[in-house]
C-alpha cells in the first residue's frame, strides 16, 4: 500500500520501499549520480544542483563528503545565480510516520548566506535548524537535527539563501540519513509494558508524558490521573509566572512539534532576567508512591551563572533546596525526569527558575510539565510562612571565591587543576574522587530512568553490578547505572563539575566495569576505527587531518578497497594524497596524554597500507612527560616507513618503550606528492622489538639490537625495514668488540630436516677506507644431533652505503639450525657488519635476481636517493588507470597474478625517474637478463636498463 512506502519500516522483502526515501549519499553502486528522490523546487534563478565535485568549479568543495574524491557527488546551490530575496528549495520526497525519536542527519558546507531546513506539512513549513553565515563550517560539517514525531505525510526542506553578491560562495549538501524514525514494531507480548492499540509497546513511565510514543497517541489518553500543563490553552495552567517570548526561542513547540504551538520562555533579549515558575502545593509523597516530575527543556549554552533550575520548597519564603540544574545546550527538547519519592514528609512545592546568562544569543524554554499519578494536589495551596536566612556576607567580591582558611581567589582558577588556595580547597570538589565519601561533585544529568547513583558494593542490587569497587573492596562505594532499569538506546549522563582551562595533554583516567552481555559502552586507546576514532584525535595545528572512511578513496585506486578488521565493511584512518594540498604537508593524528604504567613496558601493533606511485612517509612518534626536568621530552621516533609498500595491508609492532613516564603517541603522515594514500587500521599495540626467537650461539660475544638513530660512522644510519632512523637492526658492534679474529653468532631454534628451505636477509657491510674494514659475515646451517657447521654463504670486506640483499638455499636430510656470524676484520678501526629482515621461507631461493613477483620483489627494490622521484609499484589485476595498463600478469595471465608497474597517467611525471634496482651480482664473463613488458598509451616514457659497476 501506498502509506507504507517511505515509512521508515521496509515491507518489501528487498527493502525496495525505502530505496528513494531521503536518505542518500547521491551515488550509485557504479558511482553514478543517485537522487534518491530530492529534487531541486527553486521559484527562482537560484537553484540547487547535483554535482560531482570535479565539476563543480566554485559551486562547492574538490571532494564529496562520505567518497572524499573529485568524483563523488553532492548538491549545491549555484555561485553566481539567483537574487538575495531568492531562496533555492532542496525538498526531499514524500515521507510517512517519523517517531518522536527521528533525527535527520548530513554534512554541509557553506561560505556565504544562510542555510535552514524546514518540515513542510500540507501547505505549512516549520523551520527546525538554521546555520547563520557567522557559524559556516570551511569544511565539511556533520550536523544532526531533532525531528520528533511527525504524523502523516511530509516533506523535508533545505533552503539556501545569499545575503551578498559582492563574494563568492557556496553552500553544499551531502550524506542525509534518517536515523531512529521508524515507530516500534508490534509485539505479541508486552509483559509489564502498557500496549498500544497499534499493538507496540511502550514502558509505562512513557504514559501521559506529553510524547506520542506508541505512533497512534493511545499511550496519551486517560491521564486524568495525571497533573499536566502544555500551555496550549495560552495560560499557565497551576502554575504562577508572566508568559515570555522572545526572537531567539524555539521555532516550535513539543506539544504539537510545530509553530503553532505554545511553550514559556525567557531569551536573552533580557539579560540577567530571572524566570520564576511555581507549582501548585502537593501532599507528602509516601515513599511508595509513583511521584515524578516530568518536563522538556530547550536550552542554548548559558555562561555568567545562567542557566535552568528546579528547587523545592516547604515554606512560602523559607530556603529554596536545589534538585536539578542544567547550564548547557540541549538538543530541541529534551526530556527530564525528576524522581520525587521519599523527599517529601510535608506539603511541598516547587520552583523552576530560568535565568538567563550573559551571552548575546540563545533562550531557555520549557513545555509539556507533568506531574505523574503518583504526585497528589492539595486542598490547602498555601504553604506555612517561613523566613530565607540571612546569608552571612562573602568576604571576597563578586568575581572572587573564598578558601577554606578565609582568603580569595579568582572565580576561574577555582577547579582548574593547580592549588591557588594556600589550603588547597580549590581543587578538593573538582573531579577527582574515589566515592568513598561523597560524589566529589559529580552529579546524575539524566533525564530518564537510567541513571548514575553513588552505590555500595553490598547493596547493589543489579544482578550484572560488580562485586567490589575499583580496588577491590568489597564494602566500597562507586558511581553505579543498573542497565536492567532502561531502555534500549537510553542514556545515563554523569556531569562533572565546572573546571577551568585545561592543557592539551589533559587526561582523565578511571576504573570501570561493564557487565551484562549487551554493549552499553564507555569510549576508551585501542580502535578498530569502525565506530569512531576512539582516543585518536586531529592535531588541531597541522597541515591537514586525518579523516575516517570506509572503501576505496580515488580513481587511481591507491587506498585500501577494504579495512583490514572486517575484510570489507569497516573503517580505517586514512590521508588522501589525491587532495590538492601540495607535498611535504603533514597529518597528525594523536592521542591524549595516557598514564604510567610500569613493568614490561608497552606495545602497539597497527596495520598499515602505503600505496602509489608518489608515496611520503609514515612516522610514529612518542612523547615521555615527566622524563625531562625542563618540561616535556621532545617527540621521538620509534618506527617509520617510506614509499610504496603495495597494494596490502602489512602490520607493525613497536613495543618496549619505557613507560615509567606519562607518555603520548602520534602518527605523522608527510604526503610525498599529488598520487598515493597512507591508512592505518587496527591499533592494538624484524628486530625492531628483540631477537625474536634467535638465541646468542657459542662466540666470543653477541649480537646487538639497536635503533639506527645516532649511528655515528660505525653502523647503518637507518634500518632496512622502514629505512630510517627510528628503525632497529642487528649489529656487531665492532667498535666496542675490536678484538681481530674475534666473532659474534646468532642462532635460530631447530629446523625439521627439509628438501629445501629459502633464507633471505639484507646486511650492511660498509667502511670508508681500508682501515674501516667491515669482516666477515658469514651463515652456517648447524646439523643437530651432530654439532656440525656447515658453510653456506659467507662475504668479506666493502660492499657500499647501503643495504643489500641475499638468499641461499638450505637442504638438509636432518634437523637443522642457521647461524649467523660477524668475524672482526684483523684492521685499525674496524665498522660493524649489520643484518635486517631476516626471513625463512620452504622451497628453494630463485636464481639470483631472477623473479616472478608472486611472492614479493625477491631482491629487487625501488632506488632511494638521487637519480629516483618515484616509485615502482607491486600489484595485481588492471592498472588503476584504464586502458594503458595490462589486465592480468604474464606469469599467471589472471588477473590474480602480480606484476610491477609504473603509473604516469595524470601524474605531470615528466622527465622524473622510477627507478627498480636488482640485488648485487658477482662478476661474470656474460650473463642475459630477460623479461616481459608492457607499454600503452599516448605519452608512457622510456623504459631504460642500466649496469652499474664498483668503476661506475
Amino acid at each position: 500500500p501506498g502509506e507504507k512506502v517511505c515509512d521508515f519500516i521496509p515491507d518489501c522483502v528487498d527493502r525496495s520501499d525505502e530505496t528513494s526515501c531521503g536518505a542518500c549519499q547521491f551515488e550509485d553502486e557504479d558511482n553514478h549520480q543517485f537522487t534518491c528522490g530530492w529534487s531541486d523546487s527553486s521559484a527562482g534563478q537560484y537553484q540547487w544542483v547535483l554535482v560531482q565535485a570535479n565539476q563543480a568549479g566554485d559551486n562547492g568543495p574538490g571532494n564529496d563528503h562520505d567518497t572524499q574524491t573529485a568524483f563523488g557527488h553532492y548538491w549545491a546551490v549555484e555561485a553566481y545565480d539567483g537574487t538575495m530575496n531568492t531562496a533555492a528549495r532542496l525538498m526531499s520526497p514524500t515521507m510517512r510516520q517519523a517517531s518522536a525519536s527521528c533525527q535527520i542527519r548530513s554534512d554541509v558546507t557553506a561560505c556565504v548566506g544562510e542555510l535552514s531546513l524546514y518540515v513542510r506539512q500540507g501547505t505549512r513549513e516549520t523551520a527546525v535548524w538554521k546555520l547563520l553565515q557567522e557559524d559556516f563550517p570551511y569544511n565539511w560539517n556533520y550536523q544532526s537535527v531533532s525531528l520528533g514525531r511527525i504524523e502523516g505525510e511530509f516533506e523535508m526542506l533545505f533552503y539556501a539563501s545569499r545575503l551578498a553578491f559582492d563574494v563568492v560562495g557556496s553552500i553544499a549538501i551531502d550524506d542525509v540519513s534518517f536515523v531512529n524514525c521508524d515507530l516500534d514494531p508490534v509485539e505479541s507480548d508486552c509483559g509489564d509494558y502498557k500496549r498500544c492499540d497499534r499493538g507496540s509497546c511502550v514502558p509505562r513511565w512513557e504514559i501521559c508524558d506529553f510524547t506520542d510514543n506508541c505512533g497512534d497517541r493511545s499511550d496519551e489518553l486517560n491521564c486524568d490521573d495525571y497533573t499536566r500543563c502544555s500551555f496550549e490553552d495560552e495560560t499557565f495552567c497551576m502554575f504562577s509566572n508572566e508568559r515570555v517570548t522572545g526572537e531567539t526561542a524555539p521555532n516550535r513547540d513539543h506539544t504539537t512539534n510545530s509553530d503553532v504551538g505554545h511553550y514559556i520562555t525567557v531569551t536573552t533579549n533580557r539579560p540577567n532576567f530571572k524566570g520564576i515558575n511555581l507549582s501548585p502545593v502537593f501532599e507528602p509523597t509516601t515513599g511508595e508512591s509513583t511521584c515524578f516530575f516530568i518536563f522538556y527543556a530547550h536550552l542554548t549554552d548559558q555562561i555568567e551563572g545562567g542557566g535552568l533550575s528546579v528547587y523545592y520548597r516547604t515554606e512560602s519564603g523559607g530556603n529554596l533546596n536545589l534538585l536539578w540544574q542544567r547550564s548547557d545546550k540541549t538538543t530541541f527538547f529534551a526530556r527530564f525526569n525528576l524522581d520525587l519519592n521519599k523527599i517529601f514528609d510535608q506539603p511541598w512545592q516547587l520552583v523552576i527558575v530560568a535565568k538567563v546568562g550573559g551571552q548575546s544569543y540563545g533562550d531557555i524554554t520549557i513545555d509539556d510539565l507533568v506531574f505523574r499519578e503518583g504526585c497528589t494536589i492539595s486542598a490547602e495551596q498555601s504553604l506555612p510562612r517561613g523566613t530565607t536566612p540571612i546569608p552571612t556576607p562573602s568576604p571576597c567580591p563578586g568575581d572572587q571565591m573564598v578558601c577554606n582558611d578565609g582568603s580569595c581567589v579568582d572565580t576561574e582558577l577555582w577547579c582548574d587543576f593547580k592549588s591557588d588556595c594556600a589550603d588547597g580547597s580549590d581543587e578538593t570538589a573538582c573531579g577527582d574522587c574515589d566515592f568513598e565519601d561523597s560524589s566529589c561533585g559529580w552529579s546524575d544529568w539524566s533525564s530518564g530512568h537510567y541513571k548514575w547513583n553513588r552505590e555500595n558494593a553490598t547493596i547493589v542490587v543489579d544482578p550484572l553490578g560488580p562485586s567490589t569497587d575499583g580496588s577491590g573492596n568489597a564494602n566500597g562505594f562507586f558511581m553505579h547505572v543498573d542497565a536492567t532499569q532502561s531502555t534500549f538506546l537510553a542514556s545515563a549522563e554523569l556531569m562533572s563539575p565546572p573546571f577551568g582551562q585545561t592543557g592539551l595533554a589533559c587526561t582523565m583516567s578511571f576504573m570501570h566495569y561493564q557487565g551484562g552481555s549487551a554493549h552499553s559502552g564507555i569510549t576508551m586507546l585501542d580502535c578498530n576505527f569502525d565506530v569512531d576514532t576512539c582516543g585518536w584525535f586531529n592535531y588541531q595545528h597541522d597541515d591537514f587531518d586525518w579523516k575516517r572512511k570506509p572503501g576505496t578513496d580515488d580513481i587511481l585506486n591507491t587506498g585500501p578497497s577494504y579495512d583490514h578488521t572486517q575484510g570489507g565493511s569497516g573503517e580505517y584512518m586514512f590521508i588522501d594524497a589525491g587532495s590538492r594540498l601540495q607535498p611535504d604537508l603533514t597529518a597528525v593524528l594523536t592521542t591524549m596524554n595516557q598514564t604510567a604504567m610500569p613493568g614490561n613496558g608497552k606495545c602497539i601493533t597497527f596495520w598499515y597500507h602505503m600505496y602509489g606511485p608518489s608515496i611520503g612517509t609514515l612516522n610514529l612518534e612518542i612523547k615521555r612527560w615527566g622524563k625531562s626536568t625542563d618540561g616535556p621530552d621532545e617527540w621521538k621516533l620509534i618506527w617509520a616507513e617510506t614509499g610504496t609498500q603495495g597494494n596490502m595491508w602489512k602490520q607493525a609492532r613497536v613495543h618496549e618503550w619505557s613507560t615509567y613516564y606519562d607518555w603520548q603517541l602520534r602518527f605523522v603522515a608527510f604526503r610525498g606528492g599529488f598520487d598515493g594514500d597512507i591508512a592505518i587500521d587496527d591499533n592494538e599495540c624484524n628486530f625492531e622489538a628483540n631477537k625474536c626467537n634467535w638465541k646468542d650461539g657459542d662466540g666470543d660475544y653477541t649480537w646487538w639490537t639497536e635503533k639506527a638513530e645516532g649511528a655515528g660512522d660505525y653502523r647503518p644510519p637507518v634500518d632496512h625495514t622502514s629505512l630510517s632512523p627510528a628503525g632497529s637492526y642487528l649489529y656487531n658492534g665492532a667498535y666496542t668488540h675490536n678484538t681481530p679474529g674475534t666473532k659474534c653468532r646468532l642462532v635460530t631454534h631447530v629446523f625439521p630436516k627439509s628438501d629445501a628451505d629459502c633464507l633471505q636477509f639484507w646486511y650492511y657491510m660498509y667502511g670508508k677506507t681500508d682501515d674501516n674494514n667491515p669482516g666477515t659475515l658469514n651463515v652456517y646451517k648447524r646439523l643437530d644431533d651432530l654439532s656440525i657447521d656447515k658453510l653456506v654463504w659467507s662475504l668479506s670486506g666493502n660492499q657500499g652505503d647501503l643495504w643489500e640483499f641475499a638468499s641461499v638455499t638450505v637442504s638438509s636430510d636432518q634437523p637443522f639450525s642457521i647461524i649467523i656470524e660477524a668475524v672482526i676484520a684483523d684492521v685499525v678501526d674496524p665498522y660493524s657488519s649489520a643484518v635486517d629482515d631476516v626471513i625463512i621461507n620452504q622451497g628453494a631461493c630463485a636464481p639470483k635476481g631472477n623473479c616472478d613477483f608472486e611472492a614479493g620483489l625477491c631482491g629487487w627494490h625501488n632506488t632511494y636517493g638521487e637519480g629516483d622521484d618515484f616509485d615502482w609499484i607491486w600489484s595485481s589485476g588492471a592498472t588503476p588507470s584504464a586502458y594503458t595498463g595490462p589486465t592480468a600478469d604474464h606469469t599467471t595471465g589472471t588477473d590474480e597474478g602480480h606484476y610491477l608497474y609504473v603509473e604516469s597517467t595524470s601524474l605531470n611525471l615528466g622527465g622524473e625517474n622510477a627507478r627498480l634496482t636488482s640485488e648485487k651480482f658477482m662478476a661474470t664473463v656474460g650473463t642475459c637478463l630477460q623479461f616481459w613488458y608492457h607499454m600503452r598509451g599516448v605519452s608512457t616514457g622510456e623504459l631504460n636498463v642500466l649496469i652499474q659497476t664498483e668503476y661506475g
